[in-house]
This record gives C-alpha cells, sequence and structure tokens, in this order.
C-alpha cells in the first residue's frame, strides 16, 4: 500500500507541474490573442480572427517544453548550475618498521583431569509485559494535495464527457423525431452546399422542439 501512495504522490507533482506549466503559457497567450483581437476586429475579416484564435487550440495541443528559435524561451533560458567537486590528496604515512622482541618458550602445564559437573535446569520464568520486544513500524505515507487536484481534474473530466454524451443523445433523439422539410428548401441548401464545396449531403428538417434554427453535424 505505501508504494502504491508513493505511485500516486509522484504522479500527482508531474501533473501539477505539467498543467502549471500550461496553465501559464496558455493564459498569456490568449491575453496577447485578446489584445491582437481587439485592434484587428474592424480591420480584417472574421475568418481571419477565427484562425488566430486556433492558436490557443495548437498551444493546448503542444507540450510545455516544447520551444523553437522564433520563441523567447529559446533564447533566454535559465543556465544550468554544474556541480563542483573537490577532491582532497591524502598522504599515505610511510611505514615504520620495528624490531620484535625474540619470543620466550614456556614450559607446557601439566594437563589436569576434567571432572564432570552436574547441573539442575533453572526453571523458566514468565517475561513480564513490559519487557517485551514492541515492534515499532514506520507511518504510512500520505496523500499530498497534488493527489487531490488530479482527482478533481479527472473528476471534471469526466463530468464533461457526460454532459457532452448526453447532449449528443439528444441530438440524435431529435433528429429521430423531426421531419424532412419541403423540397425547395432542400434544394436551395443543397446549391448553397455545392457553392460551399461541402461533400457530404445535408438536408433541412423541421422540429417542434426547438424555437430557433440549428445546425447538426460536421462536414468537410
Amino acid at each position: 500500500m505505501s508504494s502504491f501512495v508513493d505511485s500516486l504522490n509522484q504522479v500527482g507533482a508531474t501533473f501539477c507541474g505539467f498543467s502549471w506549466a500550461m496553465l501559464l503559457q496558455s493564459s498569456v497567450m490568449i491575453v496577447v490573442l485578446y489584445a491582437v483581437d481587439m485592434l484587428i476586429r474592424r480591420k480584417v475579416w472574421a475568418v481571419v480572427r477565427y484562425g488566430v484564435w486556433m492558436l490557443v487550440l495548437v498551444k493546448l495541443v503542444l507540450p510545455p517544453t516544447l520551444s523553437v528559435p522564433t520563441g523567447i524561451g529559446y533564447w533566454v533560458s535559465v543556465p544550468t548550475p554544474i556541480p563542483v567537486i573537490e577532491t582532497v590528496v591524502v598522504e599515505k604515512p610511510e611505514p615504520i618498521l620495528r624490531a620484535l622482541p625474540a619470543p620466550t618458550i614456556k614450559p607446557m602445564p601439566r594437563a589436569v583431569p576434567l571432572v564432570p559437573v552436574v547441573t539442575s535446569p533453572l526453571p523458566a520464568r514468565p517475561v513480564p509485559l513490559e519487557m517485551e520486544a514492541v515492534m515499532v513500524q514506520a507511518p504510512a505515507p500520505a496523500l499530498i494535495w497534488q493527489v487531490w487536484m488530479l482527482v478533481a481534474w479527472c473528476a471534471g473530466v469526466l463530468v464533461i464527457l457526460g454532459v457532452l454524451v448526453q447532449r449528443l443523445w439528444f441530438v440524435r433523439c431529435l433528429m429521430k423525431k423531426s421531419q424532412p422539410a419541403d423540397a425547395c428548401w432542400n434544394e436551395l441548401l443543397c446549391d448553397c452546399a455545392r457553392q460551399v464545396g461541402l461533400r457530404n449531403p445535408v438536408q433541412v428538417r423541421v422540429s417542434e422542439a426547438l424555437r430557433s434554427p440549428a445546425a447538426c453535424g460536421w462536414g468537410p
């Protein structure tokens, strides 16, 4: 269990580091593009403005560590400190030779016969509770706040995914309950689709569940 908690903490720390860098870079980019959009709003077509805002989507797809020669981060980089290793030279002392005294030979003592001694075993004494070995366990690692941020992000993704599936199901049911419009409307729409360059067939349908026009689906 401790290894699992450590793995979660490592994943949460990596996720928060990546998310913080992405949030900071995308926020700065959105502010800059908003200022550019306010300057060119009345001077260029709307399609140009839409293309400019597509840069935000491209930025969200690319990793925050990516840098190109046209960016500021490519030229302004924080130098990485180089560790300095100090070496200490220790001189090995020369061995000192000393003359050892001549060994003296002592006479061997006379062997004494061994007499076996019979001893009675001591009765076993009960070990008191205070003297028992107590196993000290290390405290279990706790989840850091980065893990809870990851859990909240996953919960938000699941909620948005559920809403998207519910809306897709609603549109599908709406299309089934709708009725085809008059032939003149379909012919006019087909002419417009050919002029625009749409390849997929399009049609006009009428539904009482909607009070305003809506477009369902997307085709090249």
